[in-house]
């Protein structure tokens, strides 16, 4: 059996921007931990890690700071002395392209395999358990690595053991050439038991000839569109039986998205209220407000309002700013929106519960934007 930890994506050095200096920092301290909390896992003895794969964008620039650069090799370096394996294959965040990338600079003190080749190569053969282990990958290197058309001659060793592919692409989709475009019958051909792959954010388990392939996600979030898994990736190979997976938890920031029906709010105080009960002084959280409101909004005064009861808040306004004397006045129309507005208006008055007039004020609001065309409402 060999157990191997699949981390890719990590974008050490990623900060938010769109917050405050003081919590942005703390922020990509807590994330940059994600690397100390994999080693952690790769040295537990109950764990029996055998090898430590990095698909790629270990950093989030070629350029990472020195102080964020002597961390990693030291924290990477603690797995080789207590005799694991390590493969680290440059992204495209960190690419291995230009001259001054971190690890062109800190090629010969990396710890480990660094891959550096600019096209699918065996990179490594070893004894792990009596078993062989066969890895091949490849570097991307601009102008020289020939991804367009994409990839589709993946050497393979034909001999007994585990045949593991290590490639920081895009499996069967298109996103340029610096994206490492793979050829999916290409990667079927090569009938690699495990391929590990990195560049796709959330995690993917893919059939590829007979064997599995796996995009770990990434682990710590980098914002509201980008929310991270939480976890990282465990592999178990076992000769006859294929590959047994195992997510393992990280403590990462909780970037969180919360959709809000501010129908019932009868003014800003009580919006508030609505706000505040969502509270997680933990999370970095974005609230979308949805529905229809009878007064008017100021998103920002509100965030200012409301933000204490939150690590971060973010507020995005979706809701609708309807008078009840224009909501009376399309009511009475003899039209389809004064029928459905009618009909609606008497569903809330029967509601039997708030969840159901949380419902009814959603179909509302959706049916009335619907009826205007789409539009937001007063709008021509």
């Amino acid at each position: 059996m060999i157990r191997f930890l699949h981390l890719s994506d990590l974008h050490l050095g990623w900060h938010p921007s769109f917050m405050e200096p003081d919590l942005a920092k703390q922020i990509q301290q807590e994330r940059d931990q994600v690397l100390a909390q994999a080693v952690a896992y790769a040295l537990a003895p109950d764990r029996e890690i055998d090898l430590v794969i990095i698909a790629g964008d270990l950093f989030e620039t070629h350029r990472p700071g020195p102080e964020l650069v002597e961390y990693a090799v030291r924290q990477l370096q603690r797995c080789i002395d207590a005799g694991k394996l390590v493969i680290t294959v440059p992204g495209n965040h960190d690419e291995f392209t230009y001259r001054d990338s971190v690890y062109r600079e800190a090629q010969d003190r990396w710890p480990g395999l660094l891959v550096t080749n600019p096209m699918p190569e065996p990179v490594l053969q070893a004894e792990i358990k009596g078993h062989q282990l066969y890895v091949y990958s490849l570097a991307y290197v601009g102008g020289v690595t020939r991804a367009e058309p994409p990839i589709e001659d993946f050497p393979r060793v034909q001999q007994e053991g585990f045949h593991l592919g290590i490639f920081h692409g895009s499996y069967n989709w298109q996103g340029g050439e610096r994206s490492l475009p793979l050829d999916p019958e290409g990667l079927a051909r090569a009938n690699y038991d495990y391929v590990a792959l990195g560049h796709f954010h959330r995690y993917r388990a893919i059939k590829i000839g007979g064997g599995l392939g796996v995009y770990p996600g990434m682990a710590a979030g980098k914002g509201f569109h980008d929310l991270g898994t939480g976890e990282l990736v465990l592999g178990e190979w076992e000769p006859g039986t294929g590959i047994k997976l195992t997510g393992l938890p990280v403590q990462v920031p909780r970037f969180q998205l919360r959709q809000l029906d501010i129908s019932q709010a009868a003014d800003e105080a009580s919006l508030a209220a609505l706000i505040a009960a969502e509270a997680d002084p933990g999370a970095l959280v974005q609230v979308e407000l949805q529905g229809i409101v009878d007064f008017p909004l100021d998103c920002r005064r509100l965030q200012e309002r409301v933000r204490h009861h939150f690590r971060y808040l973010e507020l995005v306004d979706r809701s609708y700013f309807l008078s009840p004397d224009q909501l009376e006045r399309w009511s009475q129309d003899k039209t389809i929106t004064g029928f459905f507005i009618r009909r609606m208006k008497e569903r809330l008055q029967q509601a039997a519960s708030e969840e159901e007039k949380r419902l009814l004020n959603r179909a509302l609001t959706q049916g009335i934007l619907a009826l205007q065309g789409g539009k937001r409402i007063g709008q021509s």
